[in-house]
């Protein structure tokens, strides 16, 4: 049996800096393997799977600090626009 394609959905929640508050990220992936090569998708030598596994904790991290920079947004006086950073 040959695979066609793959979907990889995760999900992650992590506590905020704020009590009672949490920061939940959401990610689909779907990947075509018609084009790459390699069977054993799964074997952990094979360079599709580190690729594949690569792309999607990249993808998996930026969710994450977006999530974190909308859920904060903060004022900066010095420009009059609104900037997204971190709270202390």
């Amino acid at each position: 049996m040959q695979l066609n394609k793959v979907t990889i959905r995760l999900g992650v929640t992590k506590p905020s800096q704020q009590q009672y508050e949490s920061i939940r990220a959401d990610i689909t992936c779907e990947y075509d393997l018609t084009a790459l090569e390699g069977d054993n998708i799964g074997s952990k030598d094979n360079k599709v799977y580190s690729l594949i596994r690569t792309r999607t904790e990249k993808l998996l991290n930026e969710a994450v600090k977006t999530a974190e920079k909308t859920l904060h947004p903060v004022h900066n006086v010095e420009s009059g626009s609104l900037e997204f950073k971190k709270h202390d």
